[in-house]
This record gives C-alpha cells, sequence and structure tokens, in this order.
C-alpha cells in the first residue's frame, strides 16, 4: 500500500492530527458528535442521540466496506456490519437495524416488527447486562454504553480491514472519493 492511500485511510478515520486541516470525514465529524453526546448528562433525549449517532456511524462504516449505495440494500449491509465488524449476534442485528428504522423513519422508537406482524418499542436503558433486552412482546431495552462499546470494536475491525484487504480497500477509496471531507469553516 502505497504513503498516500495510507495517509487516506488514516485521514478518514482521525488517526493523523487535524489541527492544521480546514476539512475533515464525516466520519471524524460524527465521532465527534458522539463524543459531545457521551459527555452530556444520562438524560433519555441524549440517549437516543446517542444511538441515533452510533448507528450512522456503523452505516457509514458498512458503506466504507461495500462501496454499495443501493438504498434497497441497507437492511443487509448494516445487518452484515453489526455481525461481522461489531461483534453483534444476528438478534441483535435485527433489532438494532429496526431501532434504526424507528430512528430514522419516526423520529422516535416505533418500528414494526415485519417477522412476527407487531409493534416495536424501542427504550434505552444503560443498566442492562446486555446490549439488547426483550420484555414481552413488543418492548426492546437497548443499553447505549454496551452499544458504543460495540461500535469503537465495529471502528478498529473496519480499520484494520481495509488495511489488510486490497478489495476491501479499493471499496473504502471509492467511497472516500464520493464522500469527500467537510468544511469546518
Amino acid at each position: 500500500m502505497d504513503v498516500t492511500t495510507k495517509l487516506a485511510i488514516d485521514r478518514f478515520f482521525g488517526k493523523e492530527p487535524q489541527e492544521d486541516s480546514t476539512t475533515i470525514s464525516p466520519f471524524v465529524r460524527a465521532k465527534k458528535q458522539l463524543e459531545f453526546l457521551t459527555s452530556q448528562s444520562d438524560a433519555e433525549s441524549l440517549a437516543v442521540l446517542t444511538c441515533f449517532n452510533i448507528l450512522a456511524i456503523a452505516d457509514l462504516l458498512s458503506l466504507c466496506i461495500t462501496a454499495d449505495l443501493k438504498h434497497k440494500k441497507t437492511s443487509n449491509r448494516l445487518k452484515q456490519f453489526l455481525q461481522v465488524q461489531m461483534k453483534c449476534t444476528a438478534s441483535e442485528s435485527y433489532y438494532l437495524y429496526k431501532y434504526r428504522n424507528a430512528l430514522v423513519h419516526t423520529c422516535g422508537n416505533y418500528a414494526f416488527d415485519d417477522r412476527r406482524e407487531i409493534d416495536l418499542r424501542f427504550y434505552n436503558d444503560e443498566s442492562l447486562v446486555t446490549l439488547i433486552a426483550v420484555k414481552g412482546r413488543s418492548t426492546v431495552l437497548v443499553n447505549t454504553l454496551k452499544l458504543n462499546e460495540r461500535l469503537n470494536i465495529g471502528i478498529e475491525n473496519t480499520y484494520s480491514t481495509i488495511l489488510r484487504d486490497k478489495f476491501i480497500l479499493d471499496n473504502f477509496l471509492k467511497i472516500n472519493k464520493k464522500f469527500g471531507f467537510i468544511s469546518l469553516s
């Protein structure tokens, strides 16, 4: 791998100091927003925004691996990322995808479970021992702290995968070129 390519990867992931730069990658911007959210109070609204941000970062990183911008494949792409890179179970990835849909499409905690044809309600609960807990038929609890830990695992796994896999590197370079960098001014 040439130096320019490695620098592009490191710049996207924020591994290189950016003090004099006037632009940042979408990933670094989202990560900074996440750091801000997690440093705030543990109010429910902040937990929801934190989960939204975490799942958006996971979606962005899944694009870096696949370079597939077709909207109809979001479900498979994101669930695979959650399982492979973030080490979620199939069940956890299913509910996290549903939670992502609730946050994106209803700006809240409601999603429809097409497997069981029931309504789902998502709530954040940082006291959980697990990442996800399903209570009754329709209540899904998500531990924001554990989700953030899994995201950090996913970030490191994605970074190392890009560095060692030529096919994934090519996909990353396609996406990085399309997304570019965001101006700080």
